[in-house]
């Protein structure tokens, strides 16, 4: 199809509303569509925040380019990058 696919982070780095965050995701998917980058995935948590500093970041991570899966150098089994973003963690923020 020739479309780029890509799994979209927008994080809230604190003071912006939920409705504000709503916001800047429709604009984001919007102009990434105008580019025909197709998100099938996005990631909207709280990752890092800070109280009084009203702020976002996004990041996309082009997954169309992953080709093979990659296996895990312990164990030597195939491992999905797409599962691992979904899998649970103990960690609260990085």
């Amino acid at each position: 199809s020739g479309s780029i696919m890509t799994v979209l982070f927008v994080n809230n780095l604190g003071g912006m509303l939920q409705l504000e965050m709503g916001a800047v995701v429709y604009d984001v998917l919007g102009r990434l569509g105008m580019f025909g980058i197709y998100t099938p995935y996005e990631y909207i948590p709280l990752h890092m925040t800070s109280l009084n500093a009203p702020g976002f970041s996004i990041s996309l991570l082009n997954i169309s380019a992953i080709h093979c899966t990659p296996r895990t150098s312990v164990l030597h089994r195939p491992m999905d990058i797409l599962q691992l973003l979904d899998d649970p963690m103990e960690a609260h923020s990085w």
